[in-house]
């Protein structure tokens, strides 16, 4: 465990890197995000949300369990709101994009890196890598 990290302590290495994937798995799609920032303060209804995303039945539905399976949106009587947590999430989740954006720029939010873009290293001459072979079993 890395110095100032203890579980005790509430420091950084408290989380188990599984339990803050299932925390953020719901966000990294857009419609999502849309979802919850057009939620906003209070109770809306699904027609007023489809007006603020532009999604429609289906679509609207399937991000609206989804947020709601993690525990981000609440439903009562057919209008739908952020939670607590989903508020605390979101608004945390905006400020990093606005920290990000602010020091980098519009490209820093951006997922294609340079690194992505490189094509992998070549195998050494003499190393190439060989296929396994795909030999039918006889007999069968």
């Amino acid at each position: 465990m890395l110095e100032g990290s203890s579980p005790e302590g509430g420091g950084l290495g408290q989380f188990s890197p599984v339990r803050v994937e299932r925390l953020l798995a719901p966000l990294p799609h857009e419609g999502r995000v849309r979802v919850m920032q057009a939620l906003g303060d209070i109770a809306v209804s699904a027609k007023q949300l489809s007006k603020a995303t532009g999604f429609r039945g289906g679509a609207l539905y399937h991000h609206l369990k989804e947020l709601e399976y993690a525990g981000y949106v609440a439903s009562e009587r057919d209008r739908y709101r952020l939670t607590k947590v989903g508020r605390q999430l979101l608004l945390t989740v905006l400020c990093m994009a606005n920290e990000i954006i602010r020091e980098r720029g519009e490209q820093g939010l951006s997922i294609r890196s340079t690194w992505l873009e490189e094509k992998p290293p070549s195998p050494r001459p003499g190393k190439a890598r060989q296929r396994p072979s795909r030999k039918k079993s006889r007999g069968a």
